[in-house]
């Protein structure tokens, strides 16, 4: 028996030297996005479109480098028919962003890209308020048509934003505020608004429906009520059907009334169902958060490094941790960094039997 457990630590060892140099590539972190990825997002799994518009030409449009050009990146914004000759690129203290001066104009930002497997969506955008007036809006919409399928920023007055939900026909007048799902004070210190939504499929078959899972608004979790969370249920990307209707096929943002407006940093991608986040090394913690529909089991072990990347110490630091569905569990990791010459750490989540991840990999520099 203690052969055994002689032998799993010495495989944990050899895997733990073998991720910094890139030998076991399984054990990587989320994907890397050019838009920056806030603490309280969930690591990526797979790019739909990721467009920070730091390579675009300043006065020029927002049209997507092609491929095979200067500057080109994957994962680009996708525009709509009537986008082009509303939206340029401008720049402001070394930040480049998309600019309207027209009203009634969309980006299309995501194309026929969002595969039908992924269970969750995040939908992440900047919004800028510094020249919004009272009764300005602009939509967030879902489908290749109008439908359902949006969400509405009001400007109720200069320095608040109302977030709606359409429940009716938004061509109509009807519907268009009811219920309101967040209310944004524009007097915060942000002229630049996060934000940040993630989208849940629940059930399967002909009757799932998409769901509101998390709402973030410059980094502070909405608290919206289970009824609002249900009006998703016609952001349906999984199915896969050939009535254009049906299909959800585009995400767009763009201006219903007013000008001037400015967009930055869209990102969409799949997330992870199970990672870490409140990562703290002075006090020793880290939280296990799993947004899945099944409980997941295993071990959290630290791996600590020096400066030339050279593995000192491999321990573990938790004993079997169980996480629930829909659930989180903090862990303390302490007396694991408890090495002089550790200048990094890094953190796993694992199935103790298989040694297989669970999540991503989290890096932690201690000095």
């Amino acid at each position: 028996m203690k052969s055994k457990k002689i032998l799993g630590l010495l495989l944990v060892v050899t895997l733990l030297s073998a991720t910094v140099f890139g030998t076991a590539s399984v054990f990587a972190a989320g994907a890397q996005t050019n838009v920056k990825l806030e603490s309280y997002m969930p690591p990526v799994k797979t790019i739909f479109v990721d467009d920070d518009f730091e390579n675009r030409t300043v006065d020029g449009g927002v049209a997507p480098v092609a491929k095979g050009e200067p500057g080109y990146r994957a994962n680009q914004i996708k525009e709509a028919d009537k986008a082009g000759a509303g939206f340029t690129a401008k720049k402001e203290n070394d930040n480049i962003y998309a600019y309207n001066d027209t009203q009634y104009k969309t980006i299309r930002v995501c194309d026929k890209v969002i595969p039908t497997s992924a269970d969750r969506l995040v939908i992440s955008f900047k919004f800028n308020v510094s020249t919004r007036a009272a009764g300005d809006d602009f939509m967030l919409r879902f489908g290749s048509s109008n439908s359902a399928r949006a969400l509405r920023f009001l400007w109720t007055s200069k320095n608040r934003v109302e977030i709606y939900k359409f429940i009716t026909d938004p061509t109509t007048s009807s519907g268009y505020n009811t219920p309101w799902l967040y209310n944004i004070d524009g007097t915060a210190s942000k002229t630049w608004i996060d934000f940040t939504l993630v989208l849940i499929k629940s059930g399967s078959g002909d009757s799932a429906v998409a769901k509101i899972d998390k709402m973030f608004v410059n980094g502070t979790e909405a608290k919206i009520s289970a009824d609002v969370r249900e009006l998703m249920a016609d952001c349906n990307w999984w199915k896969n059907v050939s009535d254009p209707a049906e299909k959800l096929n585009a995400i767009n943002i763009g201006n219903a009334k007013g000008n001037g407006y400015m967009f930055d940093d869209i990102l969409i991608y799949e997330p992870y169902d199970v990672y870490m986040t409140d990562i703290d090394a002075v006090k020793k913690i880290v939280k296990i958060v799993n947004d899945g529909s099944s409980a997941v089991t295993g071990n959290v072990f630290i791996a600590l490094y020096d400066n030339d990347k050279n593995l000192l110490a491999a321990k573990e630091a938790s004993t079997e941790l169980n996480v629930p569905a829909g659930g989180s569990q903090p862990v303390s990791l302490d007396g694991t960094f408890g090495h002089e010459n550790a200048k990094t750490a890094k953190i796993f989540f694992w199935n103790k039997s298989s040694l297989a991840p669970l999540c991503a990999a989290e890096t932690v520099p201690l000095s």
